[in-house]
């Protein structure tokens, strides 16, 4: 079970709410409804965000902008600009008065590198704790499979209850979320996480030099 896997380090049961919280979202399945009724979106407007939102990933994976953040910001404020820049996304989709500004989104995205951040830090210590990589995602799915349980049927019936009143509920819900993990979540489980940080921007700026020396030589 994950609690055996994860209880083999303090770190590892550390970071398990901020996984957990950082995934919350994933689960909510309103959102081209409310697009539907707040915008009145039809195919042809889904699609195009879909397109722009596969535009930035594309850009994402050439620029490669996480270990330039990393360097810059280091892993703590990067996780944590993730999650401000989420919460401003869910802002500008709740609250905008210009359907087509939910494009920026799209824009937004190549700065959120809180997951990425955090696999690197879980990854790290059970390495060091000698969990094998299967044995981790399989402890992974199952920490998650409560929320898969929970969060959908919550987030429809949020919004189901919602949708003639107040519509952008779930978006208010999901900002909201993330802008606690940025000031309360992150924050404490930094407190309790060591050195471990700093072995990996260690190992980020290893690897970093090495890929120079190739590039050179």
């Amino acid at each position: 079970s994950f609690i055996r896997v994860l209880s083999k380090s303090k770190r590892l049961m550390a970071l398990a709410p901020l996984y957990i919280m950082q995934n919350v979202p994933d689960y909510d399945s309103t959102t081209r409804a409310y697009y539907k009724k707040r915008f009145n979106w039809g195919v042809s407007e889904i699609a195009n965000l879909m397109f722009w939102n596969r535009i930035s990933g594309i850009f994402e994976s050439v620029c490669c902008l996480d270990r330039p953040l990393i360097q810059l910001l280091g892993l703590k404020k990067t996780a944590q600009l993730s999650c401000i820049v989420g919460a401003a996304q869910c802002a500008n989709t709740a609250f905008t008065l210009r359907p087509n500004s939910v494009l920026l989104n799209s824009a937004l995205d190549p700065l959120r590198h809180g997951r990425s951040v955090v696999m690197s830090l879980i990854q790290t210590e059970a390495k060091r704790q000698g969990i094998g990589q299967g044995e981790l995602q399989a402890a992974l799915g199952n920490l998650l499979f409560p929320l898969r349980l929970v969060a959908p049927s919550l987030f429809t019936e949020l919004y189901t209850n919602a949708q003639h009143t107040l519509p952008m509920v779930n978006f208010i819900a999901r900002g909201s979320i993330q802008l606690a993990i940025s000031s309360i979540v992150i924050p404490n489980v930094w407190a309790k996480l060591g050195h471990l940080p700093e072995m990996v921007e260690d190992r980020y700026a290893e690897e970093d030099r090495m890929r120079g020396r190739r590039k050179s030589s």
